[in-house]
């Protein structure tokens, strides 16, 4: 997979690209010359075959019963986090306090509630759903015996 870097300028209105370099040296000579005030590196093509498939990165918020809280949000190939994630894993989970934020890959909004629904009905049988009792441990002081 091809790696390039972005060079970038300015803030909030003023924020642009000044250049796109093959190296990370390339690079950093626009910073070092004050042709550039950052940049990032960008992996080419690295989404083309989710575009293929009509995969879309969405995010659902779903409570342990199976209630979605709040809408389903179609994030196209944004991410609200400063944090790069791999999507292809399926498996990013963030504690919501009710419930959990799940970010998967999915062609419809009702594609990524049922994907939501499996990943919540994993978590609750392997007991990794947090508040739940947990399933190896002894229901009463008996059971220790």
């Amino acid at each position: 997979m091809t790696t390039v870097w972005v060079v970038t300028i300015g803030e909030y209105s003023d924020y642009r690209v000044v250049s796109v370099c093959s190296s990370e040296e390339n690079a950093e000579a626009f910073i070092s010359s004050k042709l550039g005030d950052g940049y990032f590196d960008v992996k080419l093509d690295i989404y083309a075959d989710k575009a293929k498939q009509g995969l879309q990165v969405f995010l659902v918020d779903m409570r342990r019963d199976g209630r979605v809280m709040g809408s389903v949000a179609e994030m196209g190939l944004h991410f609200e986090d400063d944090r790069k994630v791999d999507f292809s894993g399926y498996d990013y989970v963030k504690n919501r306090g009710e419930g959990y934020r799940f970010y998967m890959w999915a062609k419809s909004k009702t594609h990524a509630i049922k994907i939501a629904n499996e990943r919540r009905t994993r978590m609750i049988a392997e007991g990794t759903w947090p508040g739940q009792p947990n399933k190896n441990a002894p229901s009463s002081p008996d059971d220790e015996a």
